[in-house]
């Protein structure tokens, strides 16, 4: 789409920002300020519906898979890696440390609506991408679906 996108890869090299966002040194809009001030102009990472609601001069690009399995199917791949860098030597990397509680968030929390202990379980991952999919529709008013 021609975006210049704050995603994973990208999010490494913004830890100091990452840093001072969880220590609660700036806002949301701050924040989404300073990533545009960094060359960013969208985000993947930092950014939630109901955030992008209350801006009208953002857009949310909602991304779909064909189906919900699909998007199981895909997660559960990549939803182990928190376990990896919450071990030994990871987790005393100080990139790590800063970045923990995002990952822990967008792997853990957020793909299972807060029932943690259950973040590899397909039957909730599958209510869940459901119900947020249908959320975000509803709540964005202009949105394009990928």
């Amino acid at each position: 789409l021609g975006y210049v996108v704050m995603h994973d890869d990208e999010q490494t090299e913004e830890t100091d920002l990452y840093a001072a966002y969880e220590d609660d040194m700036f806002d949301d809009d701050r924040l989404h300020e300073i990533l545009g001030l960094r060359g960013y102009n969208a985000t993947f990472k930092t950014a939630d519906y109901e955030w992008v609601a209350e801006h009208a001069e953002v857009k949310g690009i909602l991304t779909v898979r064909d189906d919900p399995d699909t998007y199981v199917d895909s997660w559960l791949v990549a939803a182990p890696f928190i376990d990896i860098v919450q071990r030994a030597p990871f987790k005393w990397m100080p990139t790590v440390r800063e970045l923990m509680p995002e990952l822990r968030a967008e792997y853990i929390d957020e793909t299972t609506g807060g029932d943690v202990e259950k973040y590899l379980d397909r039957d909730v991952l599958r209510e869940y991408y459901t119900k947020y999919t249908k959320e975000v529709s509803r709540s964005l008013s202009i949105f394009v679906a990928c």
